[in-house]
């Protein structure tokens, strides 16, 4: 097998499926880069070695502590949310929330975290897309009104013209 996983397309897999499958089988190795796992280090980019089984067992008990009585507490994780720069009143009507948001970030998990972030990420996302479409509708009513004061222009001078058609017609000329 020549190529790497990550660089084969389809009909290259289709054709070497029985070789890859044995490859997967008991993989070695896995890809920093495309996160695929192989028995060989030269079907991947970015070969890792996976530890064995045997050895994380090992690794885990000698960095058991021996003495249980000693508990070590976590240390608090501070996570301080950073917002892009906008105008004086988002700002201003956002900072008050912001503090008891901080504060509630603390107890939050990672899951959680990464939750709110996501809904913060929508919600600005949202406020965007409200902020462009009130832009446009004023732009176009803008518009509306500067053709609409051209047409009355245009309305009264045509009212103009007809009268003086008319009145051309009615005087007959010798």
């Amino acid at each position: 097998m020549a190529k790497r996983f990550c660089k084969m397309n389809r009909k290259e897999i289709a054709d070497q499926l029985g070789e890859i499958h044995q490859l997967v089988a008991a993989p070695k190795y896995l890809c920093r880069a495309c996160a695929r796992s192989s028995a060989a280090k030269g079907s991947l980019c970015k070969p890792q070695a996976i530890p064995s089984l045997k050895a994380l067992r090992h690794n885990a008990a000698q960095s058991e502590p021996k003495n249980e009585h000693i508990v070590s507490q976590p240390e608090p994780i501070v996570v301080k949310p950073s917002l892009p720069m906008e105008s004086a009143e988002a700002t201003a009507s956002v900072s008050a929330p912001l503090s008891g948001f901080a504060i509630s970030l603390l107890s939050l998990n990672k899951k959680q975290l990464k939750k709110a972030k996501k809904a913060l990420k929508k919600q600005r996302k949202y406020h965007k897309k409200l902020a462009k479409l009130a832009k446009k509708k004023a732009k176009q009513l803008k518009r509306r009104e500067k053709l609409e004061r051209k047409l009355h222009k245009f309305s009264g001078v045509l009212r103009v013209l007809n009268h003086t058609q008319a009145v051309r017609q009615e005087t007959p000329m010798h």
